[in-house]
């Protein structure tokens, strides 16, 4: 036997090898490896292309988000009359046959589909001007991004501190996984059972924690040095702008130097809702009778969506909290009670322009990398040329690859993006307050041109 580190057993005996060798599918991997370093070229070059793509995807909302929107809107009303045409024509040929199943299901389905698109119609007359507001911010946010491109530093380095952070953590648990001792269950696999003490177990849910918290406070990080960009950038806009001071230099210092308390406090929040997560399903897992009973299992699924929707809740006011902290400098609990009012007081508003602006962004990064990936698979399967000298024999391992590279790249964009339209959707509500208590014809000058005209529209900057 091989240790390695004094802790992982690797066989030396042919057989016992061969064994942990089809285990592990080790002639798998080795091809895998193989057909991704015949492509490494042509990868590299299609993920500067996917770089490109979400870059110009970025750009462009700056001009066509208003067609974007609307084209989405106008999809959802003809898939919505074309799939209830298609469940009465189902109707219609069960309603003719004698026997088969009831066409009450398909009428049924029909009515469903029809009504929904009818209701999408009636929602987006009646919201019209909102649906131009979300727009609005959408184009806002996008201006804010192509007119300071070096805040794409912020995700690269959360990034990277993310992947050393995970390489350091599947270290530390291979240590703590391998601190039991052996059982006596057989297992299929050539490795055995652990025993693990109360300590190990602590420790193991110690380190899921960390991980946890460490993430929470990446990503916590990114959002405010983002959001606090985002602050300085809409109050520089119009005639009273101080443009000489510079967005992202300005939030670096308030996140490390003031306010760095209130981002682990906030990370430490998230931390502590995904352990109890996480340890709510560790106890499902292992109770045989609430997975064989379906009382239990129907309350097991009530409790973790209630938890799965909390933790997002919280998330989504963590933002509105540094948002609300890069404004006035208050304390974490004084900047959420601050965020929680202004949510509850602009409930319409912040639906439809979270949820325009999450839609937008899943369909970039899905249309990004299939975009990407269909025509990567595409050329190094009929055009060797573009392998450059590499050999690939199976070429849907180097295309996963570069599948999942593209995703993450395009959710690291879009997550400025979609931070940028949660903060300026913050700060709008703020100017809003701001525009109701003006008295007389006093317009907005300090704030983006395309939420200019709603800000000065008296009779819409009053409704709720």
């Amino acid at each position: 036997m091989y240790l390695v580190d004094q802790r992982v057993c690797i066989p030396t005996d042919p057989e016992q090898f061969k064994i942990v060798q089809e285990a592990l599918k080790m002639g798998f991997l080795h091809q895998m490896i193989s057909d991704i370093s015949g492509a490494k070229y042509t990868l590299f070059i299609f993920i500067v292309l996917g770089i490109c793509f979400t870059l110009a995807f970025t750009y462009l909302l700056k001009w066509c988000s208003k067609t974007v929107i609307w084209f989405i809107i106008f999809i959802i009303v003809v898939l919505s009359i074309f799939f209830g045409y298609y469940s009465y024509l189902q109707y219609k040929a069960a309603s003719s046959m004698t026997i088969g199943l009831s066409p009450t299901g398909y009428l049924l389905q029909a009515i469903i589909w029809w009504c929904f698109g009818l209701g999408t119609i009636i929602l987006t007359i009646c919201f019209y001007k909102r649906i131009n507001l979300a727009i609005a911010i959408i184009k806002s946010a996008s201006d804010f991004v192509t007119k300071n491109v070096s805040i794409v530093i912020v995700p690269v380095f959360s990034t990277i501190a993310t992947l050393i952070l995970t390489v350091i953590f599947i270290y530390i648990a291979f240590i703590i996984c391998s601190t039991g001792t052996p059982g006596d269950k057989q297992q299929q696999w050539p490795f055995g059972q652990l025993k693990y003490t109360l300590f190990e177990y602590f420790s193991g849910f110690y380190l899921l924690f960390a991980t946890f918290w460490t993430y929470a406070l990446i990503i916590g990080v990114n959002s405010f040095i983002i959001a606090g960009s985002v602050c300085v950038w809409y109050w520089q806009q119009g005639k009273s702008g101080q443009e000489h001071v510079q967005p992202l230099n300005s939030s670096w210092k308030r996140c490390f130097v003031y306010h760095f308390g209130s981002i682990v406090l906030g990370a430490l929040l998230l931390g502590l809702i995904s352990i109890f997560r996480s340890f709510f399903e560790y106890l499902y897992r292992n109770a045989e009778y609430m997975r064989t009973t379906d009382g239990c299992q129907f309350c097991f699924k009530c409790c973790a969506c209630c938890i799965w929707c909390f933790e997002r809740f919280l998330q989504y006011l963590n933002q509105n909290i540094y948002v609300q902290i890069n404004m006035t400098g208050d304390g974490f609990f004084h900047a959420a009670k601050k965020g929680l009012d202004i949510m509850s007081n602009n409930p319409s508003i912040v639906m439809q322009v979270v949820g325009l602006g999450d839609l937008i962004n899943n369909i970039a990064r899905i249309m990004i990398t299939l975009s990407i990936s269909m025509f990567f698979f595409r050329s190094i399967s009929e055009l060797p040329q573009f392998l450059f000298g590499g050999i690939v024999i199976n070429p849907y391992n180097p295309t996963l690859l570069l599948a999942i590279i593209v995703f993450v790249i395009a959710t690291v964009f879009t997550n400025i993006f979609g931070v940028a339209i949660e903060s300026i959707l913050h700060l709008y509500c703020i100017d809003q307050e701001i525009a109701r208590a003006k008295s007389g014809s006093e317009d907005a000058e300090m704030c983006p041109a395309a939420l200019r005209e709603f800000l000065n529209d008296k009779v819409f900057t009053q409704q709720k």
